[in-house]
């Protein structure tokens, strides 16, 4: 019974902090502030997710072959603009290249 109330707070826990904040979702529309963030939050997680990628100690496997990852996934993006696509590509062309390396 103990660990079942554990996780019966742990999911109420879970399930408010993302769904309080969407109750003042709409007040917060239109203020410059969060247009802003809006903007630049997705291409500055891109950075910081390929930076700790490319100088995590742990990493397995040749720096070229995330070097030509990284460019493939770049350039698809570049052309397709589709988020679905680029990730599918990116982690498509690593796997080929880790397999070959």
């Amino acid at each position: 019974m103990n660990t079942f109330l554990m996780i019966l707070v742990a999911a109420a826990i879970t399930f408010g902090l993302r769904f309080v904040p969407m109750l003042g979702i709409d007040r917060m529309k239109g203020h410059e502030s969060v247009e802003r963030l809006s903007a630049l939050m997705p291409g500055g997680i891109m950075i910081i997710l390929v930076a700790y990628t490319l100088v995590d100690p742990n990493r397995e496997g040749p720096l070229w072959t995330w070097l030509v990852a990284i460019a493939v996934t770049v350039a698809v993006h570049l052309w397709r603009r589709s988020p679905l696509i680029t990730m599918l590509t990116g982690i498509g062309a690593y796997a080929l290249l880790a397999a070959l390396a």
